[in-house]
């Protein structure tokens, strides 16, 4: 829908709540903290012959834009006697690499409206409480006439954001997004109206009261503010109500951005971990494995195929309290982690013999950052991922330049793995370097220069370690993201040939096959798909110059 201020002017778009709301961006309503006595317009473009409707800022709901640019939410109530419309489908996704569909009202676009189709690139802005939203460069760029407009999933369907800002001097084509579970945090009144499980289970939330264990609680920040290293982490907490357990708790829902609490302990001030970094966090105690992989596929999806690219984090408490705890790493978390989930898993007890199977599954991930065999296991993962990168990134320069030949304007792809490799050697020599400076300083004979005798390592190189792995990680990444544009932009050819087509066929369904005035426009059209490399851009827009005139009779 679209929104106009009392003047006339269009100001944005917004999406209906429930049946009687309409949520938007605070900007788009009025552009200072004090709540507005105007009220808007809204008009719902698209469903012809639903008339306009007035509103205004619903009580307690006007969230401005704070000093450092977090909140910027509203809800409008609609004027009595306006028209009846269902609520956006609204839900709560994980939010990274998916594709999405924003409908939105730019500069000279006032009637109907335009289509963007961005990529969720992953967290961003004040807080981390925004998505990036990436458009290709021959799409629509999502401009100030999109905020408050709905970003839809494009394989599901789901709203599961609302556009808030453009970086307006950004040549990439960068917006952001709120997702809704930021959404709910400002207006948690339409919870009801969202569909999806929130993404920490309840049981786990605790009051600010509670005593935690704080150097805990900052080695489980700093776990979950690295995305590459160790992919699973082993910890030991006791009994629920534990300092350990309430120190875990607490970073969960810190890294929730639906339940994370507005101002931060000032015991852990400065080590919490990223908003968003945890993707689903249950508690495990009685549940079933049936039960658990239930909540896990209503959070996820059922495939695995669409967690590719995007560093997925679990979080499950009480792994040894589970109805039947073997089963559930065997059968269930195993897997997960196999294909690339990354898991945080708590158990109460060491006694349990789920602890002795999770120690096998998954050696040396209960011991602490520091510790050599953990070092040698990271050192490992990391020349695993960047062999896989490098596996995967010759193929896929060869398949750019396949598409490149066939359609204008694809990005280059810059090789990274063999700056990667570099960096990994200097990394281990530096490493191989400190533990033989540690021997030595111990008036011991220097041992032989292998990662299987690393000390711990020193401030410097530790960072480096960290460093490496996260850039790995966004290589891998970036790999999936760049694949996955390769194939839009070859699907997107596939369907303007499509409706090419279609169009065509339906000239000669109205008997306008001979008609001259469509002749030219089709041959364009069809000359800019099927002859040489395509610009989609302007096949898109030849297409559309056909279209046009065949709906318009070919001018007769």
């Amino acid at each position: 829908m679209r929104i106009r201020d009392a003047y006339g002017i269009v100001r944005g778009a917004g999406l209906v709540v429930c049946t009687r709301q309409v949520l938007t961006c605070a900007h788009v309503v009025g552009d200072r903290v004090e709540i507005p006595d105007a009220k808007v317009v809204v008009e719902f473009v698209g469903m012809a012959g639903t008339p306009s409707v007035t509103a205004r800022v619903a009580e307690g709901c006007w969230v401005p834009v704070h000093e450092d640019g977090r909140g910027d939410v509203v809800l409008l109530d609609l004027d009595s006697g306006g028209p009846q419309v269902p609520g956006a489908p609204l839900r709560r996704l994980p939010s990274w690499g998916r594709r999405v569909r924003v409908f939105g009202f730019p500069d000279g676009a006032e009637l109907p409206g335009v289509w963007a189709q961005p990529v969720m690139a992953g967290p961003g802005g004040p807080d981390g409480e925004w998505i990036q939203l990436d458009s290709p460069t021959d799409d629509t760029r999502v401009t100030r006439g999109f905020s408050g407009s709905a970003v839809t999933d494009h394989e599901t369907g789901w709203v599961v954001g609302m556009v808030v800002s453009e970086y307006r001097t950004h040549p990439g084509n960068v917006s952001w997004m709120l997702p809704v579970e930021t959404i709910l945090r400002y207006q948690g009144g339409i919870v009801d109206c969202v569909a999806g499980s929130a993404a920490v289970d309840q049981e786990l939330a605790v009051g600010p009261e509670s005593r935690i264990d704080v150097g805990l609680a900052r080695g489980i920040a700093s776990w979950f503010s690295r995305k590459g290293g160790p992919r699973v982490r082993l910890l030991r907490t006791g009994e629920p109500g534990s300092s350990a357990s309430s120190g875990l708790r607490r970073m969960i829902m810190h890294a929730d951005r639906e339940m994370r609490p507005p101002t931060v302990d000032e015991s852990i001030e400065g080590a919490v971990p990223p908003v968003g970094s945890v993707d689903l966090a249950v508690d495990a105690t009685g549940k079933t494995v049936h039960a658990l992989r239930e909540r896990i596929v209503d959070r996820f999806g059922a495939s695995a195929d669409m967690w590719r690219g995007m560093s997925l984090t679990l979080v499950v408490a009480g792994v040894d309290d589970s109805a039947a705890p073997e089963l559930l790493l065997r059968d269930l978390l195993k897997p997960l982690a196999d294909s690339g989930v990354r898991l945080l898993l708590e158990f109460r007890r060491d006694s349990s013999p789920a602890w002795a199977l999770a120690r096998g599954l998954w050696p040396h991930q209960d011991m602490p950052d520091d510790h050599p065999d953990v070092l040698r296991r990271r050192l490992d993962d990391l020349a695993a991922l960047i062999a896989e990168v490098s596996d995967r990134e010759e193929p896929l320069l060869r398949r750019r330049d396949d598409v490149a030949a066939r359609i204008v304007g694809v990005p280059d792809l810059r090789g990274r793995a063999v700056v990667l490799r570099l960096r990994l050697s200097a990394l281990r020599r530096s490493a191989q370097d400190t533990h033989v400076a540690t021997e030595s300083g111990r008036d011991a004979e220097p041992q032989d220069k292998r990662i299987v005798d690393l000390a711990p390592l020193d401030a410097r190189v530790a960072a480096e370690l960290d460093d490496l792995e996260a850039s790995a990680d966004r290589a891998a990444r970036r790999l999936v993201r760049f694949e996955g544009r390769l194939t839009a932009m070859l699907e997107r050819r596939r369907e303007l040939r499509a409706r090419l087509d279609a169009y065509h066929a339906m000239a000669a369904d109205l008997g306008l096959a001979e008609t001259v005035a469509l002749d030219l426009p089709y041959r364009r059209a069809n000359d800019a798909l099927w002859r040489g490399p395509c610009d989609l851009a302007a096949a898109a827009r030849l297409v559309g110059e056909y279209q046009a005139a065949v709906s318009a009779g070919g001018g007769r």
